[in-house]
Order: structure tokens, then C-alpha cells, then sequence
């Protein structure tokens, strides 16, 4: 009985830290989803009709996507200054799953 309060102990000490880490990911999409879909398309695929580029395909590499998103970009119209209140955390998850759109 000893042993197995012992194991039963060792799985939760071992199992707590996964869980709250898988809780605490980053999940891109979804901040995509509520920071960046109401203009790009929820599949990044833009509007050129409104002259919003797609994201969906882009050649920017994933530290260029980040860095676009936390510093902006000179001469762009709406992105010109960083997307605020994002962290390099949330732009690395927004980049990451811009990059697997398909």
C-alpha cells in the first residue's frame, strides 16, 4: 500500500508541471484569430478588394514576421508602428502560425 501511495505521488509531482505548462502554450491561432482575423481573414487570406494583403503564403521568414508585429515597419499604412499589446512570446505563436496557413 506504502508503494502505491509512493507511485500515485511520483505521477502527480511528474504529470502537475506538464499540465500547467500545456496550459500556459502560446496557441497562435487563436491570437491570430482574435488580433489579427477581423482584418486578414481567419484563414489569412486577406481582402484585396479592401487592399488588406493576405498573410497566408508569405515569404517573411518567422523572426521577420515577429519583428514586423513588435516594431512595425516604416512606410506601411497600418502597421507602420508595433501591434500593441503583444508581447515577442505571442508574435513568435502569431508567426509561427502564419507560416503553416495553408
Amino acid at each position: 500500500m506504502k508503494n502505491a501511495c509512493m507511485i500515485a505521488i511520483s505521477v502527480v509531482l511528474i504529470a502537475l508541471p506538464i499540465c500547467l505548462w500545456a496550459q500556459n502554450a502560446l496557441d497562435g491561432a487563436e491570437i491570430f484569430k482574435t488580433r489579427c482575423g477581423s482584418c486578414h481573414g481567419d484563414r489569412g487570406q486577406g481582402y484585396p478588394d479592401l487592399k488588406i494583403p493576405a498573410v497566408k503564403g508569405t515569404a517573411m521568414s518567422v523572426e521577420k514576421l515577429v519583428a514586423f508585429i513588435t516594431k512595425g515597419e516604416s512606410g506601411k499604412t497600418v502597421h507602420e508602428t508595433p501591434v500593441v499589446n503583444i508581447n515577442a512570446n505571442e508574435a513568435k505563436a502569431v508567426a509561427e502560425h502564419v507560416k503553416g496557413l495553408k
